[in-house]
């Protein structure tokens, strides 16, 4: 099981928990068709992601650099074919492909320092899709905390108008003690506030480890110049008060509580804190 290895230390139990298949599916990477269907998505792009995770490679600080992803592309219904295309990108996780596909993305490095160093990607894309108005896509990826994710909000300048909000995430099966439920979505226009909450923790139940969140939100805005790239910047149109994130990390026996803090005005801007 997925869950019986600890992705930060790289820890995994043996024996391992046996668990029996009832259908052809059972402990397989399971997507949805209607997320597969290219007459649904029309220019969509797909990767595939493998990771691998070793308790002495974590032990000696290289726990960050074993995902890759490759293309594939996706065949007609309705058996969806995987062909694999173009070549593996080596030591980057599939999320790392979004910025390199999109330059207006920004990607960010948000670190949790335990003894050995968590690692959480956020990544955001605004976009101005009328005058004032902005439209934002934030996905978080879990890349070897053991924390996993409690939470994340986004705050705005007080008295900004959020709408459009919504939420996706994995849903985990096959016995993972993962919680299938969406983040319970609360917005304080006041405050200029969303947040994306998950259940609470427990030993036996954590939360989704990624997602990815939408919204809309209105208010000035400016020039101003964002990174894009090693040693080149350029100025575009950006809201006036690019959001700060707040993920929030839930307690787990091993270590102290805190939460980790990601301000999205750069990809340089990462921090993290305890509490």
């Amino acid at each position: 099981m997925r869950s019986e290895v600890n992705p930060t230390t790289g820890a995994f139990p043996f024996p391992y928990t046996f668990v029996g298949s009832s259908s052809l599916l059972d402990q397989r990477i399971q997507v949805e068709e209607t997320d597969l269907d290219p007459a649904l998505n029309p220019g969509a792009l797909y990767y595939a992601e493998g990771q691998y995770i070793a308790a002495d490679d974590a032990r000696a600080g290289n726990g960050l650099n074993n995902a890759s992803y490759r293309q594939v592309l996706v065949g007609p219904a309705p058996a969806f074919e995987l062909t694999f295309t173009g070549s593996m990108v080596r030591e980057k996780s599939a999320l790392e492909a979004w910025p390199v596909l999109d330059p207006t993305v920004a990607l960010l490095n948000v670190d949790y320092t335990s003894p050995i160093r968590q690692r959480f990607h956020v990544a955001r894309k605004a976009t101005e899709t009328s005058p004032g108005v902005w439209h934002y896509e934030i996905a978080v990826h879990n890349l070897n905390s053991e924390r996993a994710a409690w939470g994340l909000s986004l705050d705005f300048p007080d008295g900004t108008a959020i709408t459009n909000v919504g939420f996706r995430d994995v849903d985990h099966h096959s016995g993972e003690p993962y919680a299938t439920t969406d983040w319970t979505i609360a917005t304080d226009a006041g405050l200029g506030r969303v947040s994306w909450t998950s259940q609470d923790w427990t030993p036996t139940r954590t939360p989704t480890p990624c997602a990815g969140a939408r919204c809309s939100a209105s208010g000035s805005t400016s020039t101003r110049a964002r990174s894009r790239s090693a040693g080149s910047a350029s100025s575009d149109p950006t809201p006036r008060a690019t959001p700060r994130a707040l993920l929030r990390l839930p307690p787990v026996p091993s270590l102290a509580p805190a939460e980790a803090l990601a301000r999205t005005a750069s990809p340089r801007g990462a921090s993290a804190a305890r509490k």
